[in-house]
């Protein structure tokens, strides 16, 4: 079993809410794909990796990493390391990326 961590304000109370309910989870798992997409174009850029570049380098097709560094597109467990592998960086810094208040 592998578990990923998920910053605990993507699952917050919403306080807009008269009942208190937790925020929709669509919503965020949108707003953390978006911040997932940031992290990853931020290291990319880092290593000045283009997309066709590291699309040689992860075996993805440059217009799907596109998509993926700009939160439109859910990705598979065997994706983030195929990610990984390619930034050369632990799977868990793919994730290691800072929630915002008004992100989430």
């Amino acid at each position: 079993m592998i578990w990923v961590y998920i910053p605990k304000e993507i699952f917050q109370i919403n306080t807009n809410f008269t009942q208190n309910r937790v925020m929709d989870v669509d919503d965020a798992l949108n707003k953390f794909l978006i911040a997932f997409g940031k992290r990853v174009k931020e290291l990319r850029e880092s290593k000045n990796y283009t997309l066709e570049e590291i699309d040689a380098l992860c075996d993805i097709d440059p217009s799907d990493f596109s998509k993926i560094e700009k939160g439109k597109t859910n990705i598979t467990f065997r994706t983030l390391i195929k990610i990984s592998n390619g930034l050369n960086v632990n799977p868990k810094e793919l994730l290691d990326f800072e929630s915002k208040k008004d992100n989430f």
